[in-house]
């Protein structure tokens, strides 16, 4: 038989230059030769059992051991679980070309290669255990992993965490206590998890989006300027970052104006130190001593206070009786400061 087709050799290992007649010669060759002949023709060229009807297990295992990669098993139409497991202890690449894989040639290919879990359409748990305790890092190829399967990754590769979508509070906070900063990767996390972060570190809000009142409360009670690592920060989280030190308030990017009324009252000169202050605000730091010129853009009403309050006693009780408007305005910023500081200023 090899005699016959020697000339065809060539051909025959590069496929593109067989023709249909070469085809069905060789065809007609194969199919009266017999088992100890095909088994030869295999040995010497693997690429053969495409030729062979229903070739049986010791002819497709003879061309797979022919074949040091085993590229041959995807020349065999139904390959038989031995030559499958045969096919992939010398190349587990090749399950990706296996149509029907048994369980069992399954696990053999996750043996030898954890990534070929992602060859698997709906592993079984056994599986993708299998998996990521050989190689961590294949939790990237399972869809929806189980918590078990999460934490076994998680357990042996703490890195793995990056790599699953959506983990099980458990297995956050698995991953959290064991390093805290790894909370930024983490897209919402829940109350008990920010909290294990910023006990650990209160420098780890950074890291959190809309961290939690209760996350921010503690964070600032620990040092006020840390608020400049909070975005939006609640108004409570303003005022106690404000009462442990008004140096905090030049770290918040829109301070409340309770929170501006609250830091004047105690250091006027800290308007300075305020991002865009309110009129109101303006103002209260005229009010308690503040020299126009240290505040930045007064407005038009600003300015207008600051000359009022400079006027003797009797002026000022003429100007506000010829201006109405300038009174009424007045009365109602006394009120809202004396509302939102819960202080009497008296008369002006």
């Amino acid at each position: 038989m090899i005699d016959e087709i020697r000339l065809d050799l060539y051909k025959i290992k590069n496929q593109r230059y067989l023709t249909d007649e070469d085809k069905e010669r060789l065809k007609l060759i194969i199919d009266k030769s017999t088992k100890t002949d095909k088994l030869k023709a295999v040995s010497i060229v693997p690429e053969l059992i495409e030729y062979i009807d229903e070739p049986d297990t010791d002819i497709q295992l003879e061309a797979v051991k022919s074949d040091p990669f085993a590229f041959v098993i995807s020349k065999i139409k139904e390959p038989d679980e031995k030559t499958m497991i045969q096919a992939l202890k010398q190349n587990a690449g090749e399950f990706v070309h296996l149509k029907h894989p048994t369980s069992k040639t399954r696990l053999v290919a996750i043996e030898e290669e954890p990534d070929n879990i992602m060859y698997i359409e709906e592993p079984t748990e056994d599986e993708c255990m299998l998996a990521v305790k050989l190689k961590p890092a294949s939790i990237e190829f399972i869809k929806h992993p189980s918590k078990d399967c999460q934490m076994s990754a998680v357990e042996k590769d703490i890195k793995t965490f990056y790599l699953i979508e959506e983990p099980f509070e458990e297995v956050q906070e698995y991953v959290v206590s064991k390093v805290s900063q790894m909370i930024e990767f983490i897209k919402e996390p829940s109350l008990n998890i920010q909290m294990i972060a910023i006990n650990d570190d209160p420098y780890n809000v950074r890291y959190i989006k809309n961290p939690h009142i209760n996350v921010q409360l503690k964070v600032v009670a620990s040092d006020g300027r840390l608020i400049r690592l909070i975005d939006n920060p609640d108004v409570m989280t303003q005022k106690l970052a404000i009462r442990h030190t008004t140096d905090a308030i030049a770290f918040i990017r829109h301070p409340d104006e309770a929170v501006q009324l609250e830091v004047i009252s105690k250091s006027p000169e800290r308007i300075l130190r305020i991002n865009n202050p309110t009129e109101l605000c303006e103002c209260y730091a005229l009010y308690r001593g503040m020299s126009l010129k240290y505040i930045s853009n007064p407005t038009s009403f600003a300015k207008e206070f600051y000359k009022f309050l400079n006027y003797p006693t009797e002026t000022k009780r003429e100007f506000l009786k010829e201006n109405q408007n300038f009174k009424e305005k007045l009365r109602d910023m006394k009120r809202r400061v004396e509302s939102l500081v819960n202080i009497s200023l008296g008369t002006f």
